[in-house]
């Protein structure tokens, strides 16, 4: 797997549209998969996870992007 396949939280956060730590949370409680890489200590999200996430659940826009449409 290409590493351009893979986002580190604070990427995976901008494509979200969220935060890292709202990342991190979703990691931690498994609603969002991640793999681990080098000695274990660097977490990173798939693209296909990501864009999987947002077609399940969806991602809503900001009030002003609702504004701005």
């Amino acid at each position: 797997m290409p590493d351009s396949d893979l986002s580190t939280p604070r990427e995976a956060a901008k494509y979200l549209k969220t935060s890292v730590s709202t990342v991190s949370a979703l990691a931690r409680r498994g609603d969002l998969p991640y793999v681990w890489i080098g000695d274990g200590r660097l977490r990173r999200f798939r693209q296909t996870d990501l864009d999987a996430f947002i077609a399940e659940r969806g991602v809503s826009a900001t009030p002003r992007e609702q504004a701005a449409a």
